[in-house]
C-alpha cells in the first residue's frame, strides 16, 4: 500500500480526534481514499488494517452509532482487522492497548 495514503489517514484519524461536530467527526472517519486503499483482496499492510481497524469504532465512542446491531458488526469488522494486522506483523499487537 502507498505510505503516502496510510499517513494521511492518519492524520484523518487525528482530525477527527480534534472535531466536535459530527458531521465533521464522520466525513474525517469516512476518509474514502483510505478505505477503498484497504478493502483490496489480500491487503497485507499491517498499518493500513491497524488504522482501519481503530477507525471503524471510533463512531461508537464519539455517540455516532447507537444502534446496538451496528455497534456489533463494527466492533467484529474492527476486531477482524485488528487481527489480520497482528497476522502480518505480530509487532501490531503493542498497538491494541492504545
Amino acid at each position: 500500500m502507498d505510505r503516502a495514503i496510510v499517513l494521511r489517514g492518519k492524520i484523518a484519524g487525528r482530525q477527527e480526534k480534534l472535531s466536535t461536530e459530527p458531521a465533521d467527526i464522520a466525513k474525517w472517519i469516512a476518509w474514502e481514499s483510505f478505505w477503498r486503499s484497504c478493502d483490496r483482496p489480500g491487503c497485507r499492510d499491517a498499518d493500513a488494517l491497524e488504522l482501519r481497524g481503530t477507525l471503524r469504532v471510533r463512531p461508537i465512542g464519539r455517540g455516532l452509532v447507537t444502534d446496538q446491531r451496528k455497534v456489533d458488526d463494527l466492533v467484529r469488522a474492527a476486531d477482524n482487522d485488528l487481527r489480520a494486522a497482528i497476522a502480518v506483523n505480530p509487532n501490531q499487537a503493542a498497538h491494541w492497548n492504545d
